[in-house]
C-alpha cells in the first residue's frame, strides 16, 4: 500500500511540475497519466489475478451477518456508481475541486488565479491535479476518480480496523 500512496504522490506531482512549467496541456497530462497507468499495471496485475482467485474462498468463510454487510456495502458502491453517471450538481464540487482543475487545463498553468473570487487557488492544491488528470479525459472520469478515491478509503479504513478488531467490528 505505500508503493502506490508514493506512487501516485510522484504523479501528482508530476502534473504539478508540467503546471508550473506552463505544459499542462490535454496531451501532455495525457501522456503522464498513461505512462502512471503502465506502471501501476506492470507492478499489480499479478496481486490482482492473484485475488479475483481467492475471492470465493473468502466469501465462503464469510458467516451470514457479514454476507449482509458485504452486500450493504456493494449497494452503497453501486448507488454512488449512479451519481458518478450523472450530472455534476453538490456545491464543493462545481466550485472547489472541479473549477480549479478546468481553469488549471484551460490557462495550459498550475498557478495561482488572480482575482478574489479563487483565493484559494493558492492554497495547496496537489489534489486538484489529480482532478486535473481525469478532467483531460472528461468530467465522468473525474467523479470516477473521486468514486475511486472513496473505496481506497474504505479498504483503508477497513485493514486498519482489522488491526485492533475482529472481521465483523471492522464491517460495521
Amino acid at each position: 500500500m505505500i508503493i502506490v500512496g508514493l506512487l501516485i504522490g510522484i504523479y501528482g506531482f508530476l502534473l504539478y511540475q508540467l503546471g508550473l512549467v506552463g505544459l499542462l496541456t490535454r496531451q501532455s497530462v495525457q501522456l503522464v497519466m498513461c505512462s502512471f497507468l503502465i506502471v501501476l499495471f506492470c507492478l499489480f496485475y499479478r496481486r490482482v489475478l492473484s485475488l479475483c482467485k481467492f475471492i470465493p474462498l473468502i466469501v465462503a468463510q464469510l458467516s451470514s451477518i457479514e454476507k449482509v454487510l458485504v452486500t450493504l456495502l456493494i449497494l452503497m458502491a453501486l448507488v454512488n456508481v449512479v451519481g458518478v453517471l450523472g450530472p455534476e450538481l453538490s456545491f464543493d464540487a462545481l466550485w472547489y475541486h472541479l473549477t480549479l482543475a478546468k481553469l488549471y487545463l484551460k490557462q495550459g498553468t498550475g498557478l495561482f488565479v488572480p482575482g478574489g473570487l479563487l483565493y484559494y487557488s493558492a492554497m495547496p492544491r496537489l489534489g486538484e491535479f489529480f482532478y486535473v488528470g481525469a478532467l483531460s479525459l472528461g468530467e465522468s472520469y473525474a467523479k470516477g476518480l473521486h468514486f475511486v478515491f472513496g473505496v481506497f478509503i474504505i479498504i483503508l479504513i477497513y485493514k486498519t480496523t482489522r488491526l485492533y478488531t475482529e472481521r465483523l467490528p471492522a464491517l460495521f
